[in-house]
């Protein structure tokens, strides 16, 4: 089912990522199984045309409902061109799951965080597929 509540989504996505949020202008989704919130997405600095988000996953096989949700929510609700998500060199789990979603990698940063550098992808809303897959399959 999917969540809105932050007060939710936020503690299971930062606890997942070890990332301390903005106590303010944060929003989020989940998805909750059994009580339990197992995939989340925090969206914070709304600039106007990017937004920049903070995703976890326990379960890999979330479904559509949730995939769409996430995507529609900054593409078509914000209004928002452009997603970024920030991922440690290291977290090579994230970076192959982000690039099936069809994020790209927009900037390399070294020294970023202690295992090493910095990455952040990119998904513009024209190369989102996610948006039609709810209702097409």
């Amino acid at each position: 089912m999917l969540v809105t509540d932050i007060n939710m989504v936020l503690p299971m996505v930062a606890n997942r990522v070890e990332a301390i949020f903005p106590t303010h202008d944060v929003t989020g989704i989940g998805w909750e199984q059994n009580g339990t919130v197992v995939a989340g997405v925090v969206y914070d600095h709304f600039t106007g045309t990017s937004v920049m988000a903070t995703m976890a996953v326990d379960d890999a096989h979330v479904v559509k409902e949730f995939l769409w949700a996430i995507f529609d929510y900054p593409f078509n609700q914000l209004g928002v061109g452009k997603i970024l998500v920030n991922v440690e060199e290291a977290n090579t789990i994230s970076l192959k799951m982000l690039k099936r979603m069809g994020f790209i990698k927009e900037a390399y940063i070294e020294g970023v965080f202690p295992s090493g550098a910095m990455i952040i992808m990119s998904l513009v809303k024209e190369n989102c597929v996610w948006l039609e897959r709810l209702h097409h399959g």
